[in-house]
C-alpha cells in the first residue's frame, strides 16, 4: 500500500506541467541566459561610493540602490561626502584640482570652467583636468567643447576611469545628434548596443579596444552615477542611458537587477519599457515556478518517507499491543 501511494505521488509530481518560455529559465541571481551574475565593479569615485553604499555581492538591487541614493542627493550633499579624507591621490593629480571642480557641486559650472582652464595652462596634458573640463562644459550646455576635452582626456590616458571614458564621449555625441534631430534616440542607442535583443556574447568596438558586455555595463553604470546626481527627472538623455543600463544588466548580469534599474529609468521618463518589464517579469516568474518544482521534488519524497515511517510504526504498535501480555 505504501509503495502504491509513493508511486502515485511521484507520477503526479512529474505530470505537473513545466512553464513554457525561453530555452534558459531565469533562476535567482542569474542573467536572462541563466548564467551566474557577478558583483559590482571596483573603481575611482564609483568604487568609494559603492563600497560604502551598495549592497552585497550579487544583490539584485545593488546597482539600482546606488543610483537611487545619488538621485535623492543634491550635488552639494554629495560634495560633503566626497570631501572626506582619502589616503592618496594619483601621481598626476594636480594641486588645486579639488578647489577647481568644487563649483560644479554648487551649481556654478562657469566658475569651474575658469578654474580648470587656468590649471590647463600649467598642466596642458593632464587627464584629470581635461576629463573634468568635459564635465563642466557639458553642465554649462557646451557639448561640442566638452566632447573635445573628453576625447583629449581619452588620448592622454585611454585606461583611466577603468577605460570607461568612451561612454562619456558617446553621451556627448548623442546630445549633439539630438540637438540636430530630436528623434535621434528612436533609431539609435547611446552606448552602441542594439535597439533590439542584445546577444549574450555581444561585443562593441570603441575604435581602440573590443568591449565585452561586462565592460559595456561597467562603462554605462560609471557614467549613469554622476548623471543621476546632476540631472533629476525627467531627462531624456539620462532616461536613455538608464534604460540601456537596465537592458545590459538583465542580459549580462541579473534579471531582477535589470528590472530595478528599469524602474529608475522610468522615473526619468524612459519610453517603451512595457515590453521589457513584461518579458523580464515573466522570466522571473518562470524561475520562481521552477524553484517551486525543485522544492516539491525534495519535499514530496521526504513527506512520503515520513508517512511510510509513521504507518510502519503504527502497524508495529498495533501488532505489539495485540500480542503483549503483562507479566503477573
Amino acid at each position: 500500500m505504501i509503495r502504491a501511494i509513493q508511486n502515485a505521488l511521484f507520477l503526479a509530481l512529474f505530470l505537473i506541467p513545466a512553464p513554457r518560455g525561453q530555452a534558459c529559465i531565469w533562476v535567482k541571481g542569474t542573467t536572462l541566459e541563466g548564467a551566474l551574475g557577478r558583483a559590482s565593479p571596483a573603481g575611482s569615485f564609483e568604487s568609494r561610493w559603492m563600497l560604502e553604499h551598495i549592497k552585497p555581492v550579487r544583490d539584485p538591487m545593488g546597482y539600482a540602490d546606488a543610483l537611487r541614493r545619488l538621485q535623492a542627493m543634491t550635488p552639494a550633499q554629495f560634495a560633503e561626502w566626497l570631501a572626506q579624507p582619502v589616503h592618496s591621490f594619483p601621481e598626476d593629480w594636480p594641486e588645486g584640482l579639488d578647489q577647481a571642480v568644487m563649483p560644479l557641486f554648487q551649481g556654478n559650472p562657469q566658475d569651474a570652467i575658469l578654474g580648470l582652464s587656468e590649471l590647463n595652462k600649467t598642466h596642458p596634458d593632464n587627464y584629470f583636468i581635461h576629463a573634468n573640463l568635459g564635465v563642466a562644459l557639458e553642465l554649462a550646455g557646451r557639448d561640442k567643447e566638452a566632447l573635445e576635452h573628453v576625447e583629449k582626456a581619452r588620448g592622454i590616458d585611454p585606461g583611466a576611469h577603468r577605460g570607461t571614458e568612451w561612454m562619456h564621449a558617446a553621451v556627448l555625441r548623442a546630445k549633439i545628434a539630438l540637438a540636430a534631430d530630436p528623434a535621434w534616440l528612436d533609431t539609435h542607442t547611446i552606448s552602441g548596443v542594439p535597439l533590439g535583443a542584445i546577444p549574450p556574447d555581444f561585443e562593441l568596438t570603441d575604435g581602440r579596444i573590443t568591449l565585452s558586455l561586462d565592460m559595456i555595463h561597467d562603462a554605462i553604470f560609471a557614467h549613469a552615477l554622476p548623471r543621476v546626481l546632476f540631472t533629476k527627472p525627467k531627462n531624456a538623455v539620462t532616461a536613455a542611458v538608464l534604460k540601456e543600463l537596465a537592458r545590459v544588466e538583465a542580459r549580462g548580469l541579473l534579471v531582477e537587477g535589470g528590472l530595478a534599474v528599469l524602474s529608475v529609468a522610468e522615473d526619468y521618463g524612459a519610453k517603451d519599457t512595457g515590453g521589457l518589464r513584461k518579458e523580464w517579469s515573466e522570466a522571473v516568474a518562470q524561475g520562481k515556478w521552477k524553484d517551486f518544482l525543485k522544492s516539491l521534488q525534495i519535499m514530496i519524497p521526504l513527506g512520503v518517507g515520513l508517512l511510510a515511517l509513521f504507518w510502519a510504526a503504527l502497524l508495529w504498535w498495533r501488532k505489539f499491543k495485540s500480542t503483549w501480555r503483562p507479566r503477573i
